[in-house]
Order: structure tokens, then sequence, then C-alpha cells
């Protein structure tokens, strides 16, 4: 664990837009709509791009055909609003050090709000979607297609074999998106955008600054001032989990009213119960009628967030959790032990390594290898016998 995190800090993952991963071309243009609702007014110019997922249990071949089509969708750079929608290293700690540049930059003066939305995959309206897919104006037949795989979805609810004297039961699915096909994500991340659209047209907090260089000892010596590309962004979403920054209170009300506005639009309803709210120090009494105040830790991307940082104890006690109780199942199971370690090796570390590595931009250098030796240590503690507590281990 302590070298996986020595690799994450070797590597440099920038926050310019320019330096990140391009993964395809030029969105294809943009057709023009009626704007009669937040839809109608959608512009995929701030599309996010969405790598589309491993084959699963899609035939191989099907899923090339599926995988060109996504392609086709997102031929565009990725966005920082868009930039923890691929899961792993480098994307999603880009998206904590966009998250830390904000905080930093701005110390104990922005509000933020963390969004949940109630399976919402499942609940996008297929109007919605069809409607969306036909403002880019894709070839036909891929639109046709996209839009009939929208619009014929059902399902038959029976216990017994259809005989032809049976009548039909089949249920027709106006909402949701399936999640088996390898276009779902893409198509998701496409409908979230227009929630994104709306937001971007709001205030924004700068991530970068002025830098001065000067060339000296030449005869044609001048100052360089060099500006750095000055990102600007209010939020950053990681599918359909969002993180929402503002100045005051006030703005970040508006926000929350925008995205209920739009959400509902698209057939997503707002998860208060599981939302959470920070308030700056200004003396802004606006507040957040349903949703709590942050007073305990809030899990984003993976991390256990308290306050405007990370909360490295609480951190460390869901990573020995996760240790005890994963090796330990992993070495109760009946395999040899090449594969108990392949196994241990290719799905314990690397979360473990995830969790560790992206809480890196936000606390002190120090802290993190410290804890991957006591994680080591425990690992081995376990493998050895020596682990008394017996019901801790259960």
């Amino acid at each position: 664990m302590k070298t996986v995190l020595q690799a994450g800090m070797a590597k440099k993952v920038p926050v310019k837009k320019e330096e990140t991963v391009k993964f395809f071309k030029k969105l294809l243009a943009y057709r023009e709509t009626l704007p009669q609702s937040a839809i109608d007014k959608f512009k995929l110019k701030y599309s996010r791009p969405f790598k589309t997922p491993g084959p699963n249990k899609v035939h191989s071949a099907a899923f090339k055909r599926f995988d060109s089509l996504a392609s086709l969708l997102l031929e565009k750079v990725k966005a920082t609003n868009q930039c923890a929608a691929f899961k792993g290293i480098p994307e999603t700690l880009h998206a904590t050090m966009v998250n830390y540049s904000i905080l930093k930059q701005n110390p104990k003066a922005t509000s933020v709000l963390y969004v949940d939305m109630k399976k919402a995959f499942d609940s996008v309206f297929h109007s919605v979607m069809r409607k969306t897919v036909g403002a880019l104006n894709l070839p036909a037949s891929i639109t046709k297609y996209i839009q009939g795989m929208l619009g014929s979805r059902g399902f038959t609810i029976s216990n017994v074999d259809k005989t032809k004297s049976m009548k039909d039961n089949r249920v027709n699915v106006k909402r949701g998106i399936m999640q088996g096909c390898a276009l779902a994500p893409c198509l998701f991340v496409i409908g979230m955008d227009i929630i994104s659209y709306q937001i971007n047209k709001e205030s924004m907090l700068p991530i970068g600054h002025e830098e001065g260089e000067t060339v000296a000892d030449t005869p044609d010596s001048k100052h360089i001032k060099k500006m750095s590309e000055t990102a600007m962004t209010n939020h950053i979403s990681f599918v359909d989990d969002m993180k929402i920054f503002a100045m005051d209170n006030a703005t970040i009300k508006r926000f929350k009213v925008i995205f209920e506005s739009v959400a509902l639009q698209l057939g997503f309803y707002v998860n208060a119960k599981k939302c959470g709210v920070l308030y700056n120090n200004k003396l802004d009494n606006v507040m957040l009628e349903n949703i709590s105040k942050l007073t305990d830790c809030y899990k984003y991307l993976g991390i256990p967030k308290l306050g405007r940082s990370i909360c490295v104890e609480t951190l460390e006690k869901s990573l020995e959790k996760k240790i005890l109780g994963s090796v330990c199942q992993v070495f109760k199971t009946k395999l040899n032990i090449g594969q108990k370690i392949k196994w241990f090796n290719s799905s314990i570390a690397p979360a473990i390594g995830y969790a560790v590595a992206h809480a890196l931009p936000a606390v002190k250098q120090g802290i993190l290898p410290s804890l991957c030796k006591r994680l080591d240590k425990l690992v081995i503690k376990i493998l050895a016998g020596n682990i008394t507590d017996s019901e801790q281990i259960e």
C-alpha cells in the first residue's frame, strides 16, 4: 500500500483542462430547439465525457459496437465539472485536487452543498433522454437506434411459461436507463449535463492564479507575465453525486433551487436526508430548510470529509474495518496461497490505495505514509493470526 501511495505521488495530475487526457476529437454540432424548458436550452457545448464500462455480461462484439456509439456521442475533452466521471486514478484524484484548490483559495468563505439523488439511473424520463439525444444532431441511423432503445423497453410479469391463450402482461417502462447496456452511463451523463449547463450559468469560483517569470541576462531581456489558465467552476459531479460551491449562503440556496427545478424536469428527485451543507463564516443567516448542516463526516468520492478537509482518523478506521473484513474473507476460502495473494493484490490493495491516494491533496505529506505503514502492519498481524479480538474480525 505504501508503494501504491508513492506511485500516486510521483505521477503529476494536472488541474488545467488542456493538460488533462484528451479522449476524443470534437463534439458534433448542436441543433437548436425551442427554448421552452431547461432541456430545450441545453447546449452540448458543456458536455462531459464518460468512459464506457467494461463488457461485463455484454458480448464482446456487441460491446465494441456500443462503445463506438458512445465514442461518437462524446467526442470531446473532459471539463472540470465532470472530471470525476471516470473512476480511478487520475480522474477522481483530479476532482479532489479541484475541490482542494477551491477550498484553499477561499478558506472558510465557501458554502458547500453535497447533493444526493434517489435512484437516479432508474428514474430519468425516457422522453427527456430521447429529446436530449435528438439535440445532438447525430446521424439519423444512430439517433433512431438510441431513441428506439429508450422507447421500446418493457418486461412481462409471469411465473409460468407463456401460451397462446394467455394475455400479454407486458409492462411498459417509461423511466430509467437499462444499466446492462454499455451506452447507459454515456446517456446518463449527457442527461446530467443539462443540470450542469444551467448551474454553469451562475457565479463561479476561480481555480488558478497569475505567475510572473523574468528572462534575465539577454540583450532584449524583458519581464514576461505568464497567465496560467484560470479555470472557473461552481460544482464537480461524480455521475449522479454532485458537490456545489458558492461564495455565500444565499448563492448556495439559489443553486439548490436551480438544481431541484431542472432535476424534476429530468425525472430526478433529491434525497434530502442524504444531502449535507456547510455554511460559510460570513454574516449571512440564509439557511436551507430541508437539508441538515454537516457536523460529522460526509463520504464523497469514497473519502470521508470533515468540514472542509479530510478526516484522517475516520479514514483510517474505515480502512481498518475494510481490511479486517476483506482479508479474513479472502483467506477463509479454499483457494491456494497463490490465488489468495492474487485476489488480495487485485482487489483489496487497490481499494485501500484509492482511498489513501485521493486523500493526498488535502492532508500533510507525512501523515499518509505513516498511515500506510500501520495498515501494512495490520495485514501482517491478521495473516500471522495475532488478532485476538474475534468479534472485531467477524
